[in-house]
């Protein structure tokens, strides 16, 4: 009888103690909060799919293709990757990337001699921030949904159809603002508005890249410094979506954006020289 007591107990011992080891374990697990990201995470040019599986080509071939591309590809070392530091929002982790990669934000759609409304906060594009007849300009209505290829129908624009609007102005009521001298590219013999007019961005959207100029200010937003040249991500609250970045119909079809003209999109600037052969160089807008 004692000798049973004395097994009971032991086995009793035995399993507060292992009970002991796997609270402890689970204790010792570092925490994991919601609405963070992991240290290091990196996000492809391609923000939906994502895919890093390994290829199936041979390291053979794979020295072959890289070896090809090696001109190209030592011009883009760290361009194409956006990172995500840690213990920070998502929302604000995304913004916080330098202007040489991505910034990945909302995007929506607008056209030249657009109407007012809700949809917009019933601001028209009929002028834009440089151009008081853009319509007449552009040599007509860009009509979002009567298109001929990238361009719309009944007319050939004099203007290029690939476009864009960014939330800052190079001018304010009292003339240039003082933060133009903070842009990347800053020349005190070139006119304010030519610093940024015209200027080219690279977007990025399911892994297929398009080109497209300055053409306006927006959406919504003014003078997000910030946003546009640093590291924040867009100020603006006015509509549900936070949109950072507004392109035109041609950016729209060339990108095979989401019907609802509202998607995620990854934008940087380049320089002309960086600009590949396609659409967006048919037609160059230069008007100052």
């Amino acid at each position: 009888m004692i000798k049973r007591i004395l097994l009971l107990t032991l086995v009793v011992s035995a399993f507060v103690y292992a009970v002991d080891i796997i609270v402890k374990s689970e204790q010792d697990k570092p925490e994991i909060q919601k609405g963070y990201v992991n240290k290091n995470i990196e996000t492809s040019e391609n923000p939906v799919n994502g895919d890093n599986s390994p290829s199936n080509e041979s390291e053979e071939e794979l020295s072959r293709t890289n070896d090809s591309a090696k001109d190209v590809e030592s011009k883009k070392t760290d361009k194409n990757t956006l990172k995500i530091e840690s213990n920070k929002p998502l929302d604000k982790a995304i913004g916080e990337i330098s202007s040489k990669e991505y910034k990945y934000v909302t995007t929506t759609v607008f056209w030249v001699g657009e109407e007012g409304s809700v949809y917009n906060g019933f601001i028209d594009n009929k002028s834009s921030a440089w151009i008081s007849d853009w319509v007449g300009s552009f040599g007509g209505f860009d009509d979002p949904y009567d298109r001929c290829g990238f361009k719309p129908c009944g007319f050939e624009p004099k203007e290029n159809p690939f476009y864009f609007a960014l939330p800052y102005e190079d001018t304010d009521e009292y003339g240039p603002k003082e933060s133009l001298k903070r842009i990347p590219w800053y020349d005190a013999n070139v006119e304010p508005h030519a610093l940024i007019k015209d200027r080219w961005i690279e977007v990025v959207y399911n892994g297929k890249k398009c080109y497209a100029q300055w053409e306006d200010v927006g959406p919504y937003e003014i003078d997000d410094f910030e946003y546009v040249f640093g590291s924040s991500p867009p100020k603006n609250k006015e509509d549900d979506v936070r949109s950072g970045l507004d392109v035109s119909p041609a950016m729209r079809d060339c990108l095979n954006l989401d019907e609802d003209g509202i998607s995620m999109a990854g934008w940087r600037f380049v320089e002309f020289e960086e600009v590949p052969e396609g659409p967006w160089l048919e037609t160059i807008t230069t008007t100052q």
